[in-house]
C-alpha cells in the first residue's frame, strides 16, 4: 500500500524520487482477511490475534477488527505500532523495516496523510506533507552530509522552490504576456483556500439514496477494508476525521457531499495545493490568539502564527510556505537540478535540458519563488 523505499544509484532517485511497494521500505496493509485467524479471537478490549503467515496484533479491538491503539507485526521484522480504526491504520503511527527505515506521522485509511517523517537507512530524513500516500506540499529532505531539498513537492518532485533565479523567466518579462499574471494571486498565503459549495457538490445522483446504510452497509469492514474503492458518504467521512484529527478536529462549514475517497481530486494541481495545505494546517498549527494586533494582510498574520508553531513539526514549515530558504542548508542535488533546467530552458540550451529531463529527477514545469518556469520559457521563446 504504502510506498517509503527508494530505489537506484543515483542520490536523489531513491529519497527524492520513486517509492515503490513490494520491495524493502514499502507499507503493507495488515489485510487479516486472507485467512483464518488462529488461537483466541479477541473481539472487544485488549488481546492478541496471530494469523497462519506468522503475522501477529498486539492491541484494543471491536467487533473482532483491530481499533485503537496497537501494533501489527510481521515475520520479516517489519511493523505498524499506532492508531487503527476498524482494521485500518489510521491516525498517528510508527511503522518500521529491518532495513532500518522508518515512518513516523498520519496515515488516513492506510495511507500517508498530513504532515509525517520517513527516515531511511542511509542517514537521509524527509519531513514534509503527504497526501494519499505521496509527498504533496511543503516538505524538506535533508542528506547526511548536510545538504536540503526544500520548497513545495509534487510526489517525488519539487513543485516549487523557495529562491528565485535571477537568470530564469516570467511572463512579465513579455508585455504581450503579463496582463495574463495576476501578482495577487502569487502572494497570497498557501494555507489560504476560498472552496465554495460548487468546488465540493459531489455526484449528481448524490441524492438518489439519502440514507447512507445503503451506500456503506454497518459492518462492511468484516468483508472488505479496500478504502480506495470503497464509497465514502458524508457521514462515514465525518467520523474517520474525529478519528484523524483528535481534538484538533473542527466541522467544515461546506462539507463534501459525494462519495469519492479524495473530494479534491478534480481540482486544478495549485487549487487543490492550497485546500490540501489549509485543510492539514492544524497538524501543527495550533488555535492561536494575539490580541491588539493588527496587521495589513492576513497572509502576515498566518506567516506569523506559523513561525511561532513551527516547533510542533521540528522544521520551518512557515518558511517555506513563505518562499524563504535562509534557514536551511546547502541546496541539495534536486534544487540544483531544477534551478538548471529552468536556466537552461531559458537559454534554449536544448542539449542541457535534454539531459536533465532523462534522469528523471526534475519535474518539467518546476517553478522558482517567482513563478519562473521552463516550460513557459521554452514556449514564449519558441524553444
Amino acid at each position: 500500500m504504502l510506498s517509503t523505499a527508494f530505489t537506484g544509484a543515483a542520490p536523489a532517485a531513491g529519497r527524492g524520487g520513486a517509492e515503490p511497494v513490494t520491495t524493502p521500505g514499502s507499507v503493507r496493509q495488515s489485510n487479516d482477511r486472507e485467512g483464518a485467524r488462529v488461537g483466541r479471537e479477541i473481539s472487544e478490549g485488549i488481546g492478541v490475534q496471530e494469523w497462519p503467515d506468522g503475522s501477529k496484533y498486539e492491541g484494543e479491538s471491536i467487533n473482532g477488527l483491530k481499533h485503537g491503539k496497537g501494533r501489527y507485526s510481521w515475520t520479516n521484522g517489519e511493523y505498524y505500532e499506532g492508531s487503527f480504526y476498524k482494521d485500518y491504520k489510521h491516525g498517528d503511527g510508527l511503522y518500521c523495516w529491518p532495513t532500518g527505515q522508518k515512518f513516523i506521522g498520519k496515515f488516513y485509511l492506510n495511507r500517508r496523510e498530513g504532515y509525517g517523517q520517513q527516515v531511511f537507512s542511509d542517514g537521509a530524513v524527509f519531513q514534509g506533507l503527504y497526501h494519499m500516500d505521496q509527498r504533496f506540499g511543503p516538505g524538506v529532505l535533508k542528506y547526511p552530509d548536510g545538504r536540503e531539498d526544500v520548497g513545495l513537492w509534487l510526489k517525488d518532485h519539487l513543485l516549487r522552490l523557495c529562491t528565485p533565479l535571477e537568470e530564469g523567466f516570467s511572463l512579465k518579462s513579455f508585455p504581450e504576456y503579463s496582463a495574463y499574471m495576476d501578482p495577487s494571486v502569487t502572494e497570497k498565503s498557501l494555507t489560504q483556500v476560498h472552496l465554495t459549495p460548487h468546488h465540493l457538490q459531489g455526484d449528481e445522483d448524490r441524492d438518489v439514496l439519502l440514507d447512507e446504510i445503503f451506500i456503506y452497509p454497518p459492518g462492511m469492514e468484516s468483508y472488505s477494508t479496500d478504502g480506495d474503492h470503497l464509497p465514502l458518504p458524508p457521514g462515514r467521512r465525518t467520523e474517520l476525521d474525529r478519528h484523524f484529527y483528535g481534538e484538533l478536529w473542527e466541522p467544515d462549514a461546506h462539507p463534501y457531499q459525494g462519495y469519492a475517497r479524495d473530494p479534491l481530486s478534480t481540482m486544478p494541481l495549485q487549487a487543490r495545493l492550497q485546500a490540501h495545505i489549509h485543510n492539514h494546517r492544524s497538524d501543527w498549527v495550533q488555535t492561536l490568539t494575539i490580541r491588539s494586533v493588527s496587521l495589513q494582510h492576513s497572509w502576515n498574520f498566518m506567516c506569523l502564527s506559523l513561525r511561532l508553531q513551527a516547533a510542533n513539526v521540528g522544521w520551518d514549515t512557515a518558511a517555506v510556505l513563505s518562499m524563504n530558504r535562509d534557514s536551511f542548508g546547502p541546496k541539495g542535488p534536486l534544487e540544483v537540478s531544477s534551478e538548471l533546467l529552468i536556466q537552461h530552458s531559458s537559454k534554449g540550451d536544448l542539449h542541457a535540458v535534454s539531459q536533465i529531463l532523462r534522469t528523471g529527477l526534475v519535474y518539467p514545469d518546476v517553478a522558482d519563488s517567482h513563478g519562473h518556469t521552463a516550460l513557459i520559457a521554452a514556449t514564449v521563446t519558441h524553444y
